[in-house]
């Protein structure tokens, strides 16, 4: 019963909440090692780390 223009953006309403979701997901990373600088040692360690978990969520 809906008109297509409205189920098109319904669907790209949707592919972007689940866009922002995974970004948030990924993303949660991201904040962490905008946070962890503050402790030094620890946050260049995770800074490290997170490449590698880049390209494992990229190739799944």
């Amino acid at each position: 019963m809906f008109a297509k223009g409205v189920r098109k953006g319904a669907i790209r309403d949707a592919c972007r909440q689940t866009g922002v979701a995974l970004l948030q997901v990924s993303g949660s990373s991201v904040a962490d090692r905008e946070v962890l600088p503050f402790s030094g040692s620890q946050g260049r360690a995770v800074n490290n780390i997170r490449p590698a978990d880049r390209t494992k969520s990229r190739q799944s």
